[in-house]
């Protein structure tokens, strides 16, 4: 069974980094970064970013609707920000566990496509969290609510699912599969590891190198 399905749907990541507790990560809290124009969602590669960032984005992660993320942060919220402000150990973990949170989140498939070469692309306008959404209330029938706080990766699964339903040329790669590769992987390096131990007792390899 692949593992990142099961967490997906089973066991999606929930934290707590600097007394602050995360949420599962959704497309409304992809969105909402988007919107204040975070670095931890900005595909450009000359944003910088600093400890101020990070608390946006632990804050807007930590709500469960619009108005919440939106809202003018409390006086305990903003407690929390200026201890770990001060304290240059807590920023560099809170980074980390930041980023591991959002690594966990996105357990998404791992796919395998083939693109026809004859077929023009088409693309579209369309941001891929409003389609994701889209989807999701449409094929499937989930409210409007269920759809923007359902957790991302969860999400993923269920648009990939949808599109190979309809004909997408779209393998998923498992985690099983993943594993059994590595181990015939190993198995091929040992057996050459062998031959070459094998050939270098014999004198063959030396022979081999001075012709």
């Amino acid at each position: 069974m692949d593992k990142r399905y099961l967490t997906a749907f089973l066991c999606p990541p929930k934290f707590v980094i600097g007394g602050i507790e995360l949420d599962y990560f959704c497309p409304r809290h992809w969105i909402t970064l988007e919107a204040l124009d975070s670095p931890f969602v900005s595909t450009s590669k000359d944003k910088t970013m600093c400890y101020k960032d990070l608390f946006i984005a632990l804050r807007v992660c930590s709500t469960k609707s619009w108005k919440e993320a939106v809202a003018r942060p409390k006086f305990s919220e903003r407690m929390k920000y200026y201890m770990l402000e001060g304290i240059l150990t807590r920023q560099a973990s809170a980074f980390a566990q930041f980023g591991f949170y959002l690594s966990e989140s996105m357990t998404v498939p791992k796919l395998w496509t083939k693109e026809n070469q004859d077929e023009a692309k088409i693309e579209s306008n369309l941001p891929s969290t409003m389609a994701i959404v889209t989807l999701l209330i449409t094929k499937f029938g989930f409210s409007e609510e269920e759809a923007w706080n359902m957790p991302f990766s969860k999400a993923i699964w269920y648009s990939t699912a949808f599109a190979i339903q309809e004909g997408g040329e779209i393998s998923i790669i498992s985690t099983e599969q993943e594993d059994t590769e590595q181990d015939k992987l190993k198995e091929l390096q040992d057996f050459e590891k062998k031959i070459m131990e094998s050939l270098s007792s014999s004198g063959i390899k030396k022979k081999v190198k001075v012709l």
